[in-house]
């Protein structure tokens, strides 16, 4: 057999065939009634998927193929225009359209004659595969544009035979040619809204949304053509690659994998568009409550409990109805409207990475999603719906806190994608079977979750130890086979500024949270009139559980064969991950960085020359760890710090005084904790090199020696790692002296400290000892202020428990006591930091020194409720602590 003879492909695209039989060939201009008329409606039309610019940088290597599932005479006249619009190569064939009715008048009147002649000769037209046309034209260069049938009664296959098959045509020419042959998959969506599960007389008549007839084609145009009309570009398939990977069985067997690879792109793009198919509630709680493991549990709990199961079945029926969504895509285009409103009122603007969204959009075609934000105001609900459907993207089901069911916002929020859970499933196992089963439904139909793995709002800015419940949940839905794999998707929400910042300080202070209610989501209107900047939004690598896996238990160990304490560390090992992403995605904002550089001064006054030293110091840092800032800090730091400082002067937080020299800044002790919420959104980036400028600073104090064994200054870090346990997640994916030694050779950079070496070891060198350079203290003084009002609230409640230990007290009483002892110290001038009086540290405070044994928790019943008594116990463990804690506050 002789091989096929290589034809190289013209450097410059061929011009279109004088003689098309088919008349199909795209127009290379449009009547000018067309382009009066009809062009401005196209201009409106959404693009979304692969860039034009990289397609027309492919058609200049090889001809394009395009290929669509749904291709009428509407469609194609759009694509001309497209392609004519973004000087794409415009397509020598299609099939069954025809394109005389948009021609300008002489090819008009050219393929009416033509048309005409064939009719009155009875020349049958020769069919374009058989007859070799379809070949012919992409060996010379020209694209074409095929249409894959996708009927529901017949597969692909039934359509062509094996000598009429396009595709196999396609992929005999692409063998004939030396340059690259691109299939480019692209699709017209009429309506980018899911399909509904039952079909109305109307889709029954006319067609439904998907592939509607020609009258639904005119009506859902002149609705949707703004708004839900949008064409999706693929990614381009090469087939020269192709080819590579199926060397072997016949070009017939080649272009059925093609089709389906191309047909399954083409379902998988629209359900990360559209999302999958719109189920009733009905049938949503119908199928939760016949989920297998339901019912096993259903019998399980009534044998423990001594109850009917028809009992258990009508509480496990209200459950679901109080969970479950009911989502309306009328409510989500209203309330869609509405919250973009809101948004330009409160906000200058949503900024994001393009690259990321892309890195979304393509895990969401690929399976099974799960995103996990972070969580830091009521507005992160809104935000990441309203911002994915306005993009384009598959609208998510939102788990909620079930505080936010209230009248009417619950009922709101369950139609635009909303469903509620309890705060704690403690003592109620029957509710954690129901959720597990809902949320079971929603991830086997493909729809996207969203849960903030935090839990609950972070009142401090800082990220906060992550939640469990939710994610062992999916992972014991992966354990039972429903799912083979799950793709989490990181997302990093920063904002400029709060708009829950006052209620936030006043639950600092003590202060009980204010529960949801209409009358506060009323009062929530005098947000509206101020301005809170800019939101930064940020999606992170897709994380799969399969990996998790891997790292976890091995290679060899499925889902379905994890045991109990293997499913447990998996879960641990994957909520780590996850916030460790979600914090690398966090950026750096002028405010944080502006807030950080204030507060590490313990003086009210502090010089411009101040600020600017210490946030040059800070930005060096950040930028050799390539953590990512705004691009307005980016591009002039020194700028937008200037307007950070007029920003909190015109909010009174800062007061600026120019009369004598040196100018200063003053800052009102009351006025700390407020930037001490914008601080801890960046603190994260900070506490590694905070801990180490702690402990060596500790050191270098008069009277101590300069220098530190490795192994005493590893014990000491592990100690603060115990103790900001409650605080912050720490790395925990590598070894403590590979992770220390990073920072250390940041500080050896830049001569702060020496490392010192074991002698015997030329090649690699063992650190023994780290020696701080006298004349760096109070460069590594900024670096230790970072953490200083942690190190100081722990003290302070470290002394306060000691000083109440003859009478234990609970939780309440014991942070009611530590911030009375905290303001005296304050007001005698033996503490420097507000800040440090924070009712939530405390908390965390409590909970850390109760794992390492320094307070003992009892537990009591008072009234019927549960009370948690805290009392001191003396040990070295805390004696130590009071020690380490006095020279390192």
């Amino acid at each position: 057999m002789t091989q096929p003879t290589l034809r190289l492909f013209p450097a410059v695209p061929p011009a279109m065939p004088d003689h098309d039989p088919y008349t199909s060939a795209m127009a290379p201009a449009l009547s000018p009634l067309h382009h009066r008329l009809i062009a401005p409606f196209f201009r409106e039309i959404t693009i979304t998927g692969y860039a034009m610019e990289e397609l027309r940088t492919r058609a200049a290597q090889g001809p394009l193929i395009f290929v669509t599932p749904l291709l009428g005479p509407f469609e194609y006249h759009y694509f001309n225009w497209l392609f004519l619009e973004h000087r794409l190569p415009l397509t020598a064939y299609a099939p069954n359209v025809h394109t005389t009715h948009w021609q300008r008048w002489r090819p008009y009147r050219a393929q009416w004659w033509q048309r005409c002649r064939q009719w009155l000769q009875r020349q049958s037209i020769p069919h374009p595969v058989t007859s070799g046309h379809l070949q012919q034209l992409i060996t010379q260069g020209h694209a074409v544009l095929l249409r894959i049938r996708t009927s529901r009664l017949y597969d692909d296959r039934f359509w062509e035979s094996s000598r009429s098959d396009p595709l196999e045509a396609v992929l005999t020419a692409a063998g004939t040619i030396a340059s690259p042959c691109t299939v480019v998959p692209i699709q017209f969506l009429w309506d980018r809204r899911p399909e509904k599960s039952a079909k109305s007389l109307f889709d029954l008549l006319f067609g439904d949304r998907i592939t509607p007839g020609r009258l639904r084609k005119c009506l859902l145009f002149l609705r949707n053509y703004k708004t839900r009309t949008l064409v999706q570009c693929g990614e381009p398939i090469l087939l020269t690659d192709f080819l590579a990977r199926h060397p072997e069985g016949d070009q017939g067997a080649r272009a059925q994998l093609l089709r389906d690879q191309l047909l399954h792109r083409f379902f998988c793009e629209r359900k990360a568009i559209a999302g999958p198919r719109l189920k009733p509630r009905r049938w949503m709680i119908e199928q939760t409550l016949e989920d297998p493991q339901l019912q096993r549990a259903l019998y399980t709990i009534a044998q423990e409990q001594q109850r009917s199961v028809d009992d258990l079945q009508l509480l496990a029926r209200r459950y679901v109805g109080e969970i479950a969504a009911d989502v309306n895509y009328r409510y989500v285009e209203i309330v869609g409207k509405i919250v973009r409103w809101i948004f330009r009122l409160m906000f200058d603007g949503i900024e994001h990475d393009p690259r990321s969204l892309e890195t979304l959009r393509t895990a969401m075609a690929e399976g099974p999603i799960v995103l996990v934000p972070n969580h830091r105001s009521h507005v992160d609900y809104m935000l990441l719906s309203t911002f994915l459907y306005q993009h384009q993207l598959a609208l998510p089901y939102v788990a909620g806190g079930m505080n936010l069911a209230f009248w009417p916002f619950g009922q709101i929020a369950r139609r635009c994608g909303a469903f509620f859970v309890r705060r704690s499933f403690r003592g109620n196992p029957l509710y954690r079977a129901v959720f597990s089963a809902y949320l079971t439904l929603l991830l086997r139909e493909g729809s996207v979750v969203e849960f903030f793995i935090e839990g609950g709002r972070s009142r401090t800015g800082k990220p906060l130890m992550p939640r469990m419940g939710i994610l062992s949940m999916m992972g014991e839905t992966l354990r039972r086979g429903v799912l083979t794999d799950l793709r989490y998707i990181p997302v990093s929400l920063t904002y400029d500024q709060v708009a829950e910042e006052r209620a936030y300080l006043s639950e600092i202070a003590g202060d009980q949270k204010k529960r949801e209610s209409f009358w506060e989501m009323i009062r929530l209107g005098r947000h509206l009139r101020h301005r809170y900047g800019r939101i930064y939004l940020t999606f992170g690598e897709p994380v799969r559980y399969h990996t998790v896996l891997q790292e976890v238990v091995g290679p060899s160990i499925k889902a379905t064969d994890l045991a109990d304490h293997d499913h447990r560390a998996v879960t641990q090992h994957l909520a780590t991950t996850l916030m460790r992403q979600i914090n690398r995605g966090i950026l750096v904002t002028p405010m944080a960085l502006t807030a950080t550089a204030l507060l590490l001064s313990q003086r009210p006054a502090i010089t411009r020359q101040e600020i600017t030293a210490a946030v040059h110091g800070l930005l060096d840092y950040l930028r050799w760890r390539t953590v990512e800032c705004t691009k307005r800090l980016e591009r002039d730091p020194e700028q937008t710090i200037d307007e950070v400082l007029v920003q909190l002067r015109r909010q009174r937080l800062l007061d600026y005084h120019d009369q004598f020299e040196p100018i200063y800044y003053l800052l009102d002790h009351r006025h700390r904790p407020a930037l001490d919420l914008s601080k801890n959104t960046m603190i994260h980036y900070l506490v590694t090199i905070s801990t180490i400028a702690t402990v060596l600073k500790a050191s270098a104090r008069p009277g101590a020696s300069r220098a530190v064994s490795l192994a005493a200054f590893e014990e000491d870090f592990r100690l603060c790692q115990s103790l900001f346990r409650e605080e912050f997640v720490f790395a925990t994916h590598r070894e403590l002296r590979p992770h220390l030694k990073r920072d250390l050779n940041y500080l050896v950079e830049r001569g702060m400290i020496t490392l010192r070496h074991e002698t015997d070891l030329a090649t690699d060198p063992i650190i023994s000892g780290i020696e701080v350079i006298p004349q760096s203290l109070d460069t590594l003084q900024i670096f230790a202020n970072v953490l200083r009002n942690y190190f100081t609230s722990y003290h302070v409640l470290l002394q306060t428990a000691v000083q109440c230990a003859e009478a234990p007290l609970d939780v309440r009483q014991l942070c009611r006591e530590a911030r009375a002892y905290g303001t005296h110290l304050l007001r005698l001038g033996r503490l420097g930091d507000p800040e440090a009086i924070s009712e939530v540290t405390f908390r965390n405070a409590i909970r850390a020194f109760t794992a390492m044994g320094v307070l003992t928790v009892h537990e009591e019943l008072s009234r019927g409720r549960p009370i948690i008594r805290v009392e001191w116990t003396e040990s070295t463990t805390g004696t130590i602590l009071q020690e380490k804690l006095q020279e390192w506050r």
